[in-house]
């Protein structure tokens, strides 16, 4: 498990040891030392491009003091980190799928996002993102968690993102008539800054791929893209050259058939005078 990874397990593995690291107060260097390894090695760990073995991992958290519950869950995500294509099923699956999505989020140049039936989650304002939730456990929180995405769109050296929006995600009435026009405003408000892009793909159009399903593209700086797939109870992140050069072509298609934004705009606004006369 030596070679250069990047792949989804490793960097999400990586950037869960670099933040244990953070929070004990110790630095890369002096963290070389205690380990008797150079300095290279743990940033290769910590930004997913060499997967360490769980001796090493072992040996990262006994030199931090850290135990119990946390080391073994690291030790166990090392045990799976050279495994380059993850699909999570059920709660805790989903719930580490999150997480790394948020950090992949966080270190992406680009997000290409196709969303056909409902509003992109980095679009969503909170009383949406909890209408799609109901009732499932800590759906506020959830919510919140979700609306805080938002911050990698509006923080300094933003991400750049393309929004590709279905109609019918524009027209489902998931939440009430109120919450429904703050949506839509919000969508639009998000598409005026400079570096997101959204553009609507109409209903009437004949096939595409994007009908099978919502794609989200991530880009890096460095490292390949990682493309993620959500469906209702699994998820899965897609890393292997041909896979992606797939989605990519499927987005490109998509991307043919979409209004230009501003007239994506247009529609949003129409749609929304339509829903306040209701």
């Amino acid at each position: 498990m030596s070679d250069l990874s990047y792949n989804p397990r490793a960097r999400f593995l990586g950037a869960e040891l670099r933040a244990v690291r953070e929070r004990e107060k110790v630095g890369v260097r002096e963290l070389a030392k205690l380990l008797g390894t150079g300095h290279a090695k743990i940033s290769l760990w910590e930004n997913g491009k060499k997967v360490p073995s769980t001796e090493d991992v072992a040996s990262f958290l006994g030199a931090l003091g850290v135990g119990g519950d946390e080391r073994e869950e690291l030790i166990e995500k090392a045990r799976q980190a050279d495994q380059k294509t993850w699909v999570a099923t059920g709660v805790a699956g989903a719930t580490d799928q999150f997480n790394a999505l948020m950090e992949f989020e966080r270190t992406a140049t680009e997000i290409v996002d196709w969303s056909p039936l409902v509003i992109p989650g980095l679009l969503q304002t909170g009383d949406y993102a909890r209408a799609i939730m109901g009732d499932i456990p800590q759906a506020d929180l959830r919510a919140a968690m979700r609306v805080g995405r938002r911050d990698v769109l509006t923080k300094r050296n933003p991400v750049n993102l393309t929004s590709l929006i279905g109609e019918w995600a524009l027209r489902q009435p998931i939440a009430e008539s109120a919450m429904m026009v703050d949506q839509l405003r919000q969508v639009i408000d998000m598409a005026d800054r400079p570096n997101v892009v959204m553009r609507v793909v109409p209903a009437a159009t004949r096939w595409h791929p994007g009908l099978l399903g919502p794609i989200k593209m991530l880009r890096f700086q460095r490292g390949k893209p990682i493309v993620y797939l959500e469906h209702h109870r699994a998820s899965a992140f897609v890393f292997e050259d041909a896979e992606t050069a797939d989605y990519e072509e499927a987005l490109e298609w998509i991307s043919g058939l979409a209004m230009s934004p501003q007239e994506s705009t247009a529609f949003i606004e129409k749609l929304i005078k339509k829903e306040e006369k209701v």
